[in-house]
């Protein structure tokens, strides 16, 4: 988000600010411990919220279900799916 100065503003505490700049400023007021403790939490919640696009999207998959083809149609298959999730 950012504020009317057009500072990225990462949260708020009461009324103070807290930009990027201010966020440096504390961690670097941290001890050697607390600073690692947040570097592997920042990690951890990197890994969980954002989406990874490095890699493109794989279909070794594709024709997994081909030995059903000849028992089942497509539409079949969709109704079985949805019986199995259930709806």
């Amino acid at each position: 988000m950012n504020d009317e100065t057009g500072k990225i503003v990462i949260g708020t505490h009461s009324t103070e600010v807290i930009t990027m700049r201010s966020l440096e400023l504390l961690i670097r007021e941290l001890p050697p411990e607390a600073q690692k403790e947040l570097r592997e939490l920042v990690q951890a919640l990197h890994a969980k919220y954002v989406r990874r696009s490095n890699s493109p999207f794989r279909f070794d998959w594709a024709g997994a279900l081909s030995h059903l083809k000849k028992d089942y149609t497509s539409v079949q298959m969709q109704h079985e799916t949805l019986d199995i999730w259930g709806d």
